[in-house]
């Protein structure tokens, strides 16, 4: 195994075939993947466990949780198991619970825990739907992921690690924010919702934020240049 991560590493753009030219290797390859023992958790397992070690040495962290993209271009051919992303592209989405420092540095330790998952309407074949929710479990729902997410973190770093979570405007949801609430776990969701605040009399999150004080120096945030230009964020 640590010399097929080695080599996909290197070329991690790269198809199989590309990456393993040699039919012997890329069968070994192929036989690897296709074996029913893998799994994503046994496979980041030792990661993991390097990961919560190097959390309780600092005792509070910050957990990252969102969803990125895998996308891959279609070809002549549709791939198996992929959804649709475009007419031109196909893959599917990874939601990543990234453990860093809480001390302003923000150094990453590592992953606590991976879900991939796809729009099971995206798939074109029934096999590959039942394929798909064996692997992301009876129990999957885009919106669980983000508390499920964050209780499996808890889990893994234990009573004696402060983790606070970080969650964007995706995550603004009242189911989410009431458990965490009732759980006592520290948090920071991106605002989506202007809510209404527990207290009549202070109106909305987004007016009462905006009357009160500044308590540091206002900066500007540089951001990356965005591939679609509708997608390009408003703030």
């Amino acid at each position: 195994m640590e010399r097929i991560v080695g080599t996909m590493c290197k070329r991690p753009s790269a198809s199989l075939p590309a990456m393993f030219p040699d039919e012997s290797e890329s069968e070994a390859v192929y036989r690897f993947l296709r074996n029913e023992r893998l799994s994503l958790g046994r496979v980041l397992r030792g990661h993991v466990a390097h990961t919560v070690a190097r959390a309780r040495s600092l005792r509070t962290v910050v957990v990252i949780h969102d969803t990125t993209e895998f996308s891959f271009a279609t070809g002549r051919e549709r791939r198996h198991g992929l959804q649709r992303h475009s007419e031109a592209r196909q893959g599917f989405f990874g939601h990543v619970s990234l453990c860093v420092s809480a001390d302003g540095a923000r150094a990453p330790l590592g992953c606590l825990w991976m879900q991939p998952f796809v729009r099971l309407a995206h798939l074109d074949h029934e096999a590959e739907r039942q394929d798909w929710q064996r692997l992301m479990g009876r129990d999957f729902s885009e919106p669980g992921r983000w508390l499920k997410g964050i209780r499996h973190s808890e889990r893994l770093l234990g009573p004696k690690v402060s983790a606070i979570h970080i969650c964007d405007r995706e995550g603004d949801s009242y189911p989410l924010l009431s458990k965490l609430v009732s759980d006592g776990s520290r948090f920071v969701v991106r605002l989506s919702q202007n809510r209404m605040l527990a207290c009549p009399n202070l109106g909305h999150l987004q007016d009462f934020v905006g009357n009160q004080p500044l308590l540091g120096e206002p900066r500007t945030v540089e951001l990356s240049e965005r591939l679609h230009a509708e997608k390009r964020p408003s703030s």
